[in-house]
């Protein structure tokens, strides 16, 4: 276990160098209760913001957007995509399981979500 912490501080070490990703892990760890790793992987699994030409893109791209239909006024969700960067993804639910205790607009709407009974879906 000693070996990959080791291995761990150093690639984190390296990381810090380059001065790009520095400065937008820096940007992303200005939101509360966004830590480095979280920052880091964000900033690796992406790269440039700005060669997406709108979230909506972003999000086909990465496939970590969920289908939703909707019926005589309600929104039905279907299941996130299989094809996805499952990395990232896991990266992200653990982010929202986590922000519902930092932001209490977000903890309003897991809450409501909670309410309908499942843990997952207000996860999402």
């Amino acid at each position: 276990m000693e070996f990959f912490t080791s291995i761990q501080q150093r690639l984190v070490k390296g990381l810090r160098a380059d001065q790009g990703l520095r400065e937008r892990v820096e940007r992303l760890q200005s939101i509360r209760s966004v830590g480095e790793i979280l920052a880091l992987t964000w900033a690796l699994e992406i790269g440039e913001v700005s060669r997406f030409p709108s979230i909506r893109r972003r999000d086909e791209l990465l496939r970590v957007d969920q289908r939703a239909t909707q019926f005589g006024g309600k929104e039905q969700r279907g299941p996130i995509s299989k094809q996805r960067n499952q990395h990232l993804q896991t990266i992200l639910i653990e982010a929202a399981k986590l922000a519902p205790r930092y932001n209490p607009q977000l903890a309003a709407v897991h809450e409501r979500e909670l309410k309908r009974g499942n843990r997952n879906q207000a996860t999402l």
